[in-house]
């Protein structure tokens, strides 16, 4: 009986002392935005490849910003950082600016295994068009 508690209390000791693995997300994100048109600004709803890269508990992303009225990128880009929770939940804040413009950007959602889903708002200020677009995005992902 004494061997059978020494056995048992090994094994306690050494269970409680291996942590469980966590998943990692770290490593680069490949997907795309989608966003509302932006009404008398964009001539339609926003498709675009955006880039997510994660190390450890911080994360980055950009993504090219396109003419409002084509698909032709303009040369600016979305740049942003933020956060990955352990259960994978990521928040983001990013930021891109033109000689006429500027747009802020939140987006946040979570991270799984090989994919993800993110949920989230720009904020577009046009001197020529008369003040601020919000608008509505979403972002699917994978590695």
């Amino acid at each position: 009986m004494t061997l059978i508690r020494a056995v048992l209390a090994t094994a306690l000791a050494i269970g409680a002392a291996a942590p469980l693995a966590a998943l990692s997300f770290d490593g680069v994100w490949q997907g795309e935005l989608h966003c509302e048109t932006i009404p008398q600004v964009t001539s339609g709803p926003l498709r675009g490849k955006l880039t997510l890269t994660v190390e450890g508990t911080a994360a980055r992303y950009e993504r090219h910003i396109f003419n409002p009225d084509s698909d032709v990128p303009s040369g600016n880009v979305e740049r942003g950082t933020g956060t990955v929770g352990r259960d994978g939940a990521v928040k983001l804040d990013g930021r891109a600016s033109g000689r006429t413009w500027s747009l802020t950007a939140t987006y946040a959602g979570r991270l799984e295994d090989r994919r993800a889903r993110l949920t989230g708002a720009q904020d577009w200020w046009f001197d020529r068009r008369g003040g601020t677009f919000h608008r509505t995005c979403s972002i699917a992902l994978a590695r």
